[in-house]
């Protein structure tokens, strides 16, 4: 799937490990889990799960992938930065 159809969402506050190559971002985020609509931003409004939404940076089309457009899976895992 692409970037454009599918997000992955870390149910975690905390700072990611994050690729040498610098491909990966995760931004502040929550899901509402009884919509599932995700919202970017540090604030995690009553009911919702904070976490961060992950995004692919320009350089990872450019350089990394070999998909040609933004994919939504991350390089690294965010847990513990395996490559």
């Amino acid at each position: 799937m692409t970037f454009d159809q599918f997000a992955v969402f870390w149910p975690r506050r905390s700072d990611p490990q994050v690729s040498e190559k610098g491909y990966d971002d995760w931004e502040a985020a929550s899901l509402n889990p009884e919509t599932g609509v995700l919202t970017v931003g540090g604030e995690v409004p009553a009911g919702s799960i904070g976490g961060r939404l992950y995004f692919q940076a320009d350089a990872a089309v450019r350089k990394g992938s070999t998909l040609g457009m933004k994919s939504p899976q991350p390089f690294c895992c965010p847990k513990c930065g395996t490559d």
